[in-house]
């Protein structure tokens, strides 16, 4: 009798045991960061991890044997446009990145003092702003290529035209090329940044 008492006692300690422990692991927050954190790692820690091994090779894109040699990279940081390059990518970077969080904090402020005074279009303002996220990269391309095109038929420049101004050459002018990629790509990820925002202030 003893052994069946504590059989049944270990038994509903086990019972116990696991209801806890699953509730200490839905408390952890690192147990929700697992599958986010396997799925970065797999489409994209791993090409990133390849792209470094390719660097090391003499990997073309017409193929080829495949052998590790420093060549590529002595060549690339022998390139004299190298520093060019760099310059150009952290000013995109950084100007598209300053944009985009600036812009998505203010709309998300927006959205969060119109909605606490209870302003009509707030759902309309999120909705036009999602827009953007949801074009697929290619489309959005397409879209800033019309608007900036220099042709006759440019939609920005038609507008300039109709005020008396001359047309800009947005795409073709190295000065003023920067400013255009810099204003489609800050035009596409505010949307991401508003909801991170808007998600924030809601906590």
């Amino acid at each position: 009798m003893p052994t069946t008492t504590a059989a049944a006692l270990g038994a509903a300690q086990r019972t116990m045991a696991g209801p806890g422990l699953w509730r200490r692991l839905e408390a952890n927050s690192f147990t929700w960061l697992v599958p986010v954190a396997v799925m970065l790692g797999v489409f994209y820690l791993y090409p990133i991890l390849d792209v470094f091994r390719l660097a090391l090779t003499n990997a073309s894109l017409v193929g080829g044997d495949e052998r590790y040699t420093l060549t590529t990279l002595a060549a690339m940081l022998g390139n004299p446009s190298l520093f060019g390059i760099l310059k150009t990518t952290f000013v995109f970077t950084f100007a598209s990145v300053i944009g985009q969080q600036v812009l998505g904090l203010a709309i998300a402020l927006i959205v969060m003092r119109g909605e606490r005074r209870k302003l009509r279009g707030m759902v309309a303002l999120r909705t036009i702003v999602l827009i953007a996220w949801v074009i697929p990269g290619i489309a959005n391309g397409l879209i800033w290529q019309m608007l900036f095109s220099e042709a006759p038929f440019g939609a920005i420049n038609s507008v300039l035209r109709m005020m008396h101004i001359s047309p800009v050459a947005w795409l073709s002018d190295p000065n003023i090329a920067m400013l255009s990629a810099v204003i489609s790509n800050v035009w596409r990820g505010t949307a991401f940044s508003m909801i991170v925002f808007y998600a924030a202030l809601k906590a």
